[in-house]
């Protein structure tokens, strides 16, 4: 599947559970490559994908997903 496919994928799973982690992490992964991959706008793309980012580690600080993110300095 194409990115914007997964995006709209992803988008209806946390309308479904508002707390699946998860999600919100594949989201923010999809959005930080959205613009390579999907031609969207950089800023747009940085800036959903920091904001699903710091959802998903508001939801579970603990995550491998979140402490990977901090570390590869996902969030500037």
């Amino acid at each position: 599947e194409n990115i914007l496919g997964a995006i709209i994928f992803l988008e209806k799973a946390i309308t479904i559970d508002s707390t699946n982690t998860l999600a919100y992490y594949k989201l923010s992964n999809a959005y930080r490559a959205a613009p390579r991959y999907a031609g969207m706008l950089k800023k747009t793309g940085d800036d959903k994908s920091l904001s699903y980012f710091l959802k998903a580690f508001s939801l579970n600080s603990n995550s491998v997903d979140g402490l990977r993110g901090i570390a590869n300095l996902k969030i500037k």
